[in-house]
């Protein structure tokens, strides 16, 4: 006769979803194109279109995301003790040094997504973001992209630059994309398509 103890074991082992992280080494999520962008007040952001192969994933997918952080120093420091959030504008001061997911957003179906990820404007501090990129399973299973050495991407203002030189670049959130494939390696190692 089972034990009341043994009886809520199974019970917890029953409904626990077992979990797991793999690195996305056979293109299940990679970044397929990027753009530099600019605007008026000195926006400057590069956008980062995601692609997932949905045939390589172990389930329907629940999200995709840049899972980073803004790193500090005491120049952006001193900006956000400066300028504290106020009435719902957090101007990314409560997020510096914090590991957040950033959610894609889908963009052409259920295997392509994209994220627009802003550098700076005039009202703001210049952002440095490290972090990887991931595509979530509804199992619970994620899929983590890195660079090429396993490590963390840092989306800055020079990788920006370095866009703009080979031809990238335009007007606010609307720049020409760039293959990544072909033409920046750096966010798609594997030069998946």
């Amino acid at each position: 006769m089972p034990t009341l103890i043994s009886f809520l074991f199974s019970l917890t082992i029953a409904s626990t979803v077992f979990a797991a992280d793999y690195r996305a080494n056979n293109c299940e999520v990679f970044v397929d194109k990027v753009a530099a962008w600019s605007g008026s007040h000195g926006y400057r952001g590069l956008t980062l279109k995601i692609k997932t192969l949905n045939d390589r994933l172990d389930g329907a997918i629940k999200m995709v995301a840049f899972h980073s952080m803004v790193h500090s120093s005491p120049k952006v420091l001193d900006f956000c003790a400066k300028h504290p959030a106020a009435n719902g504008n957090s101007n990314g001061c409560p997020n510096v040094g914090k590991w957040i997911s950033r959610p894609a957003h889908p963009h052409f179906g259920s295997d392509y997504f994209k994220i627009d990820l802003e550098l700076k404007h005039d009202y703001n501090f210049e952002h440095v973001y490290e972090g990887v990129i991931f595509v979530e399973t509804v199992k619970g299973t994620r899929y983590w992209l890195k660079t090429g050495h396993g490590g963390n991407f840092f989306v800055d203002e020079n990788m920006r630059s370095d866009l703009i030189r080979l031809g990238s670049g335009g007007y606010y959130r609307q720049g020409k994309d760039m293959s990544t494939a072909d033409n920046f390696e750096y966010l798609n190692p594997s030069r998946c398509r």
